[in-house]
This record gives C-alpha cells, structure tokens and sequence, in this order.
C-alpha cells in the first residue's frame, strides 16, 4: 500500500474541481463568467460590441445559416423542441453524445433509420462526410463524428423519435 501525503490529496481534488468547472464553461462557451461575446458598459450588458455596429438581431444570421435553409430550419426545430440552444455563436446540446452524431448525420449527411420493428442507423449512398472539424468548434467539442462511424448498420439510438420528426419535417 502506498502513502499519500494528507496534504496532497487537497490539491489534486482541487484540481480535478477545477478540471471539469472549465470543461463546463467551455459547453457553454462562457468566459469570465459571462456568455462569450458578451461585454459589460457600466453594469449594463451589451452584446460584444453588435449594438453598435447596428447587429443586434442575433436571430437573423444562426451559426449555420451558410449550410443552406434546411440545415437551418433543423436546427431552429431542435432548438424550439430543447434538443439545443445557442450559445454564443455556437450550440450546447442537451442529449447524449450519440443522439448528437445521429442528428447531425441525419441533418448533414443523409443518414436516415431503415426497417420497422428494429430500426438501424443507414449512412446515405453517397455517404457523405461529417463535417467534423466545423462541427465540433461549433459544439465546443472533440469527438463529434466517432460514434456514427462505429455505428452504421447498428440499431439507432434511443429517443431518435424526436430527431426524425425534426429532420423528416413533421411535427
């Protein structure tokens, strides 16, 4: 067995807290406890500066807005139904990893669920590539597209229901 100094374990517990209290903070791209972009004048928050260069509608220009309407009304959907939110000028997702890589393959790159009783996750014939490195500065992430790569063929996963009535357009 071996020993720890009592004074030690403090220190690495600490940093562990500390850790995972800046990976928070990078989901929700917040920087010095605020949203990033935004900045303060006088007490009053202002949003980065926009205002003044007459930008304060943030709803008008989405972060995916140069992937073409579709992609934009997808992720409108999933924001409305609580799937994600902005943040900033990029998403938080509120689902697991898996649900994550399931819609943006079924929002970017075709994929879609085949069969009825036991549904598998199918890439599309063209199979096309994620966008990966796109995706994940726009998640604040580093590893979106590794489970849809494992996964074709393989039954889709839970709560994929939601994910399909957004994408297929229903509501």
């Amino acid at each position: 067995m071996t020993h720890i100094d009592k004074n030690y374990a403090p220190i690495i517990i600490g940093d562990y807290i500390n850790h995972q209290e800046i990976h928070i903070d990078k989901q929700l791209n917040i920087t010095n406890g605020r949203p990033a972009g935004a900045e303060t004048d006088g007490g009053k928050e202002t949003d980065g500066g926009r205002e003044a260069r007459g930008e304060t509608e943030r709803a008008e220009k989405s972060p995916v807005a140069h992937m073409g309407k579709r992609v934009e009304r997808v992720f409108r959907a999933a924001e409305e139904r609580g799937l994600l939110s902005r943040a900033g000028d990029g998403y938080v997702w509120h689902e697991n990893d898996t649900l994550l890589d399931y819609f943006l393959g079924r929002t970017l790159c075709g994929d879609y669920p085949f069969g009825d009783d036991k549904p598998c996750w199918r890439f599309a014939k063209e199979k096309r590539n994620m966008p990966a490195k796109e995706m994940n500065r726009l998640f604040g992430r580093d590893r979106i597209g590794e489970i849809r790569r494992r996964r074709n063929m393989l039954p889709v996963p839970q709560g994929h229901e939601r994910i399909d009535e957004i994408v297929d357009g229903n509501p």
